[in-house]
């Protein structure tokens, strides 16, 4: 409720995703050439691969709204809600502002993790905390760093826009980059407080709300009641939006989602 109450939603750090392969793909071993022992390679290359976790954040979106192990791990096992989000913004398609816009972040998934000297030139080199535009002779970087997952998320049909969002230690609350504007909040994890930013969507951009089949808008004598309580709280955040229920589909091991709205107000007419 809170993307919709503030119309904000974060663009997380790959550092607190649930994947610790998370950029792991982001630097590759030197050539053989190099005279630089292996333990300092390696030490130099999880340097470089935590700066890519933490100079960064990550919205990840999804193009399939009902998908049952989605809504298990991130819906509070069917009691939350899908919000689904207009990205053809500038904001998120722009080529300056993003260093990987919304039409170049379709995350690969892959069963071997890659490991070989990237194919573009070695020359080219890319300042990780400066970033803030996406640069085509940076595509394998970036998508090493960001896009590449292993083929067992592929269930996922993840799409990523990527900021650069590097931030001082005790940033103000409200910063600006060339990223875009940031409110930046707190929040804890595990026995840290982690500095989370949120981005201001645009006006209108949250197009649709599924709401999951455990929230009692399926079963229960005042289901009905229910549903359209919930609908008026969601149009009293945003007015614009098509709002779904979800059910399980019939024969199928699949979710279907219908009108919340006019399905719950068909029910109290034949009650």
């Amino acid at each position: 409720m809170i993307i919709l109450e503030n119309n904000t939603i974060a663009f997380s750090r790959p550092e607190s995703f649930n994947d610790p392969f998370e950029s792991e793909a982001a630097c590759s071993f030197f050539p053989g050439k190099a005279k630089i022992s292996l333990s300092t390679h390696k030490m130099i290359r999880d340097a470089a691969v935590q700066q890519f976790r933490n100079a960064y954040g990550v919205l990840s979106l999804t193009r399939q709204p009902l998908n049952p192990l989605m809504w298990s791990h991130y819906a509070g096992e069917h009691t939350g809600m899908v919000i689904g989000i207009d990205v053809s913004d500038e904001c998120f398609t722009s080529e300056v502002e993003n260093t990987i816009p919304v039409q170049f972040g379709n995350v690969i998934y892959t069963h071997t993790k890659p490991s070989n000297l990237f194919l573009n030139s070695l020359s080219e080199k890319i300042s990780i905390t400066q970033s803030f535009s996406f640069d085509r002779k940076h595509i394998e970087t970036y998508q090493r760093a960001f896009l590449y997952k292993a083929s067992c998320w592929s269930y996922e049909e993840e799409v990523r826009i990527v900021k650069a969002i590097p931030l001082p230690p005790n940033p103000e609350k409200f910063i600006t980059l060339k990223s875009g504007e940031f409110k930046i909040i707190n929040a804890v994890k595990g026995s840290n407080i982690i500095d989370i930013p949120l981005f201001s969507l645009p006006k209108g951009a949250i197009k649709e709300v599924y709401i999951g089949l455990r929230t009692g808008i399926n079963h229960g004598e005042h289901q009905s009641e229910l549903a359209l309580a919930i609908a008026d709280g969601i149009r009293l955040l945003q007015p614009g939006v098509t709002i779904f229920g979800c059910k399980i589909k019939d024969n199928t091991w699949e979710l279907d989602n219908f009108d919340l709205e006019k399905e719950a107000q068909r029910k109290l007419r034949e009650a």
